[in-house]
């Protein structure tokens, strides 16, 4: 009888443990709904990993019960590291990618605090009581009464855990929102069980679906009467530069008098300067904004679709100029297997790649080669190609922004100085100094006057973790939509058409923006607009802010993690301040419309499909 109670303090000594650090995990990340049904449905996990614990013999329930919060101790330990970075839990889509962690390790290292190890702190306790557990009479029971109690704690965790199955169910919540009322442990676990459903729908049904949708969409936008910059540059060059984490507030800075950015407050001068163009990058990061850049399509909610369609087909901005006979490159200071860049590039029409593996490694800085060193090697392949694509994917300004002492101009605050908002400063200047070398070396080989230069931000560099600082450094309020504004620079030959262009955009209206100037016809699967001649911009996000959020030329939609209109929040961009929700339902749809469009396109492989419908 003693022995049987000590074996049930045991099992709830676990479940308090276990449930008090869910419970934390979700208050500390603040993703959090209903704390009841968190609760409830945390229990009932528990109880049916206790329905399994015991079945088993004495003699494993302890080893196992210590098994069991190693794993849940690890998994909170890295959803906690990822939630720092990435603002959601790891999707089971990241564990096809963990090859993209060999050149992340000290980015990985800069995200991790000595708070995170919480999670294991009362490991060793378990640890002592399983080297001691001979001096605990447990007492043994037959088969037949552990089945029975495996029975009871199996009718009740599932009582428990319906509950929350229930809610999310009757509310319509899908995806990674439903890790808030299920609780993360539990969402893992259905993630991992979980795949995309096939559709009962012929592709027929799907592309007409498509069309119609996109048809609407394009319809629904306000365009100018007359176009502008209709063919502009037509047959010139495009060169495109992917800057890494390059945001927008550090155009124009000045930091103890200093320009942060010396080079591309000049070009502005030349250029025109789309200053409220925001990331809508996926959890693929830089790999997903070359996406969006060349497709004009959304990324997917977990995962980068360069990995998870790889086998897709696709009509992108180098596939449409390569038909024109242009030569079609792309530029990386890393490794060519990265994001399986070199499997991803030929799809997007990209037929040379060049990267560290076959440039000479001349200059190396933080994750791989300097950009001066891959800018350098890169004109005098691009001279005897034009006309030519070529994107380059930036890499000097990568996080943790580590450049050598020597290389350091900006002279700092103390209490900025060194700090990772230092170091994201002096990266971003260094930066800066390349660009301004590379403009160079392009009036020097006669080529600055026959390419659009397209530069823009890849995503954001600095978090909601260093929001003090940022403001210090910034001078005003460092908010989510300062963080997510990029800088979206187009020079076309001569300075044509230079001026600031204050529409609301995002990655995905580049290619449009491009084909307009270019004089190329745009892929019947695009989903962006053209920001010159559109007279309402709009911007959708899938990640990092809740699914559904967004960015008009009016207000900012801040959705819920839920996904439910009336739980988000509306702000006027007038003053900033919140207004009716209804105001921003008309946004909400939209985006959902365009996010549902994606998913259809990639998860059915139909983008070259819909070009020939």
């Amino acid at each position: 009888m003693n022995g049987g109670i000590k074996l049930i303090y045991l099992y709830l000594s676990f479940t308090i443990i276990i449930l008090t650090k869910i419970i934390s995990f979700h208050f500390i990340s603040g993703l959090i709904g209903s704390i009841i049904l968190l609760i409830l449905a945390s229990i009932g996990g528990l109880l049916l990993f206790l329905t399994f614990v015991r079945t088993l013999s004495i003699k494993w329930v302890l080893p196992t019960l210590l098994l069991g919060n190693i794993v849940v101790s690890f998994i909170l330990f890295a959803d906690t590291v990822y939630q720092s970075y990435f603002l959601t839990i790891i999707p089971k889509e990241v564990l096809l990618q963990m090859g993209e962690l060999q050149g992340t390790t000290r980015s990985i290292k800069e995200m991790i605090t000595l708070m995170q190890f919480l999670y294991f702190i009362d490991l060793p306790i378990w640890i002592i009581l399983l080297f001691l557990k001979g001096k605990f009479p447990f007492s043994a029971l037959t088969i037949k009464q552990r089945l029975r109690h495996a029975a009871f704690l199996l009718f009740v965790g599932l009582s428990l855990l319906s509950l929350s199955v229930g809610y999310v169910a009757k509310e319509g919540i899908t995806g990674k929102e439903s890790f808030i009322p299920l609780g993360v442990i539990n969402y893992h676990l259905y993630d991992i069980l979980s795949g995309i459903s096939a559709s009962a729908a012929s592709s027929t049904d799907n592309l007409k679906t498509i069309q119609v949708g996109i048809h609407q969409y394009r319809k629904s936008i306000p365009l100018e009467e007359t176009k502008k910059f209709a063919e502009v540059a037509k047959g010139k060059n495009v060169l495109i530069l992917q800057l890494e984490s390059f945001q927008n507030a550090m155009i124009n800075l000045k930091v103890n008098g200093q320009e942060v950015t010396p080079n591309l407050n000049k070009l502005l001068n030349e250029s025109m300067y789309f200053n409220h163009f925001y990331q809508q990058n996926g959890y693929g990061n830089t790999a997903d904004s070359e996406f969006i850049t060349n497709n004009s399509i959304f990324p997917v909610t977990a995962g980068a679709v360069y990995k998870i369609y790889r086998d897709n087909q696709f009509v992108t901005l180098p596939s449409k100029l390569k038909n024109q006979g242009y030569a079609t490159f792309g530029f990386h200071g890393f490794d060519p297997e990265f994001y399986d860049r070199n499997i991803a590039y030929p799809k997007q029409g990209i037929d040379s790649f060049y990267h560290r593996k076959n440039l000479e490694k001349t200059e190396n800085v933080g994750w791989g080669m300097t950009d001066h060193s891959v800018y350098e090697q890169m004109i005098p392949i691009l001279k005897e190609a034009q006309p030519f694509y070529s994107m380059v994917v930036t890499l000097s300004s990568h996080h943790p922004f580590k450049i050598p002492d020597t290389e350091k101009e900006l002279q700092l605050d103390d209490d900025v100085k060194d700090t990772l908002v230092g170091d994201y400063l002096q990266s971003i200047r260094y930066t800066d100094k390349a660009i301004g070398e590379l403009f160079d070396q392009l009036k020097d080989n006669d080529l600055l006057e026959n390419t659009v230069v397209v530069m823009y931000g890849d995503h954001r560099g600095i978090t909601m973790d260093d929001k003090k600082t940022m403001t210090k450094v910034l001078g005003n309020d460092y908010d989510e939509k300062t963080m997510y504004n990029m800088p979206l620079i187009i020079r076309l030959p001569h300075g044509e058409g230079a001026g600031v262009y204050p529409i609301a955009g995002g990655h995905i209206d580049t290619f449009p923006t491009l084909a307009n100037l270019l004089g190329i016809p745009l892929p019947n699967s695009a989903l962006g607009r053209d920001l010159l001649n559109a007279k309402e911009g709009f911007v959708g996000f899938r990640a990092y802010l809740p699914e559904g959020s967004f960015i008009n030329d009016t207000y900012f939609y801040k959705a819920s993690w839920e996904n439910k209109f009336e739980k988000g929040e509306c702000y006027s961009l007038d003053d900033e301040k919140k207004v009716a929700v209804s105001n921003c339902q008309s946004g909400f749809e939209t985006a959902n419309k365009l996010f549902n469009i994606t998913d259809l396109l990639l998860q059915y492989d139909l983008v070259d499909d819909l070009e020939k419908y």
